[in-house]
């Protein structure tokens, strides 16, 4: 009699492989579906909750919104200390104008662990740059200095004009 059913000679290798692929994508999918220790959902959600805060700090990054991003940045590392949220922080900072806080971030970026050294060098030039944008400051302070006496010298004179008057 002639069966219809065609069987190859390693049908049962076949079979053994396929069992065994078959019960290692169970166990992924489950994994992956949620079926986890209340430690592992809390960083999930933690980590979920840091990429939210991190679309939104680009978003504003990206407007120019520069302070709201810093604090966006910042709650990103609250929820998931990375150190690229920390530096990217001190970037909108610096950005904003924030001189100090800027500064401090960066040197505690720099003194975390997990940098890459080319982060690490951007965050020098950063801290470089604030410096210079420090002694500028000092010098266009000096400079208005005189501006100043005299703006307040002209409106003595004026309100003094104005009183004979």
């Amino acid at each position: 009699m002639y069966s219809l059913r065609f069987k190859p000679k390693n049908a049962g290798a076949s079979r053994v492989r396929f069992q065994w692929l078959f019960a290692h994508l169970t166990v992924l999918a489950l994994g992956l579906s949620g079926v986890s220790t209340p430690a592992h959902a809390q960083e999930s959600s933690a980590k979920k909750a840091a990429m939210g805060a991190l679309e939104m700090a680009r978003h504003f990054y990206g407007k120019g919104d520069y302070r709201k991003a810093a604090e966006l940045f910042h709650q990103a590392y609250r929820f998931d200390p990375l150190p690229d949220f920390l530096f990217n922080a001190a970037r909108a900072e610096q950005r904003a104008f924030m001189l100090d806080e800027a500064e401090g971030n960066f040197n505690k970026f720099l003194s975390l662990l997990g940098a890459n050294a080319l982060a690490i060098h951007r965050a020098q030039t950063h801290l470089k740059e604030i410096a210079e944008a420090r002694r500028h400051m000092g010098a266009l302070t000096k400079a208005k200095a005189p501006l100043d006496k005299a703006a307040q010298d002209k409106a003595a004179q004026d309100k003094a004009a104005q009183d004979k008057a």
